[in-house]
């Protein structure tokens, strides 16, 4: 573990040698714990093209071995209809990041896999069961369309990572939920936008007369699942009544949590949770909040007695890049920022108020700073080593910031996916 002795930047015009101090010392520890990784791992590239490895994606995952990368190259790629991408093994499929992002088109069913990665791809359709390890989808656009399989869907997925992506409708035919996540999943959404889907009579250009319809909510949750929002903006889904010619709008909401699920969504006032009720409560489940705005019936959701601090990441993807951790929290309050590769879902009851998510044994970096509130990050900039074999490595950064009565608030995890 390295422990920089520096903090994050403030601005100020000493603060240029330790941010330079900070980056390298990250380098160089990410550069070593190249060496910790199988080298064996082969990397493959889809091209509809035709000038990659494949041409069809689904050869290229049945051909591949568990921990290889896929790289997808811009292109439509689609199978013949009723078909499915599968997914069965622990795989990176990446797009290239800063052009355009190569469209899947048939729907993805990850189903048994120990853990996946994608990133930035346009996809239709997205379902993941019974996936216990670590997984990210990042900066990926999923677009929903048509009924039967138009939304994404989470069941037992033990460890998913969904950031800087965004989940909208396109062209849905029933009312059903952007994100569905179910059984005892634990999911966290960062930095993100969710829209819920749009029932077919609100499309433009269609009204089918004596009928109506809510839309769909952005993110339900039920079961046993455990859900973070974190800096992300979630609405509901708009329906239609058809009593005439054109129809009439009919919002729907934007959370709803069942059974016994527990939803917590954190940010600052420019993180909206909008719909005709915000949240919408049943059974035992809860629907907790800190800081983001709720527009829409919220009753049923509970303010946490805590300003609850929170992650995320912005910059490159790419060897040699700059990323930038955002740490928010309460102004004047002290927080450390964990750096590793190592996931992790430590539970520590009466210590911390959430599951550490990075491994405390195997850091590459520890170091802490002065929060600046809910709307001013402190930040700290990590430079990515110019190591091309580096891509598929997830880098995954938390905060925890003490409390006066000795507790600590931990924060979401945010991950940065290395590529090409």
């Amino acid at each position: 573990m390295l422990v920089p002795h520096t903090s994050a930047s403030t601005g100020s015009a000493s603060s240029a040698p330790r941010t330079l101090r900070h980056t390298c010392t990250f380098a160089a520890a990410l550069a070593l714990a190249l060496f910790a990784t199988d080298s064996a791992q082969a990397q493959w590239v889809v091209s509809a093209a035709g000038d990659g490895d494949f041409t069809n994606l689904q050869e290229a995952i049945d051909q591949a071995a568990p921990g290889d990368t896929i790289f997808v190259l811009p292109g439509t790629y689609a199978l013949p209809p009723g078909e499915s991408i599968e997914i069965d093994k622990a795989l990176s499929i990446l797009g290239q990041p800063g052009g355009p992002k190569p469209f899947i088109q048939s729907p993805v069913n990850i189903q048994g896999a120990p853990s996946f990665q994608l990133q930035n791809l346009r996809v239709r359709s997205l379902q993941a069961t019974d996936v216990p390890g670590r997984s990210i989808i990042d900066s990926c656009e999923i677009v929903l369309e048509y009924a039967g399989y138009g939304n994404v869907s989470f069941i037992d997925t033990g460890d998913l990572l969904v950031e800087d992506s965004s989940i909208r409708p396109s062209n849905i035919f029933g009312p059903v939920a952007a994100i569905s996540v179910d059984g005892a999943s634990r999911v966290q959404v960062v930095n993100s936008t969710l829209q819920g889907v749009t029932w077919v009579a609100q499309i433009p250009g269609v009204c089918i007369p004596f009928t109506s319809s809510a839309g769909g909510p952005a993110l339900q949750a039920k079961g046993t699942s455990e859900v973070i929002v974190a800096a992300s903006t979630v609405r509901g889904g708009f329906g239609a009544a058809c009593l005439g010619g054109s129809p009439s709008s009919i919002p729907a909401n934007a959370i709803v949590a069942e059974d016994s699920a527990v939803v917590h969504v954190r940010g600052n006032a420019s993180h909206l949770v909008s719909g005709a009720n915000a949240v919408v409560v049943s059974g035992n489940a809860e629907v907790i909040w800190s800081g983001v705005t709720l527009s829409g019936g919220a009753s049923a959701a509970q303010p946490d007695p805590d300003v609850v601090p929170f992650l995320r990441t912005t910059g490159g993807q790419q060897p040699g890049e700059t990323v930038t951790v955002q740490f928010y929290g309460q102004a004047g309050q002290l927080g450390f920022l964990l750096v590793g590769l190592q996931p992790e879902q430590l539970e520590i009851p009466g210590l911390l108020t959430a599951p550490l998510g990075v491994a405390p044994g195997n850091l590459l970096v520890v170091t802490h700073t002065q929060l600046l509130g809910l709307n001013t990050p402190a930040e700290f900039p990590f430079l990515l080593p110019p190591i091309p074999q580096l891509a598929g490595l997830a880098v995954y950064a938390q905060g925890v910031q003490p409390k006066p009565n000795g507790d600590w608030l931990a924060t979401n995890v945010s991950a940065t996916l290395l590529t090409n």
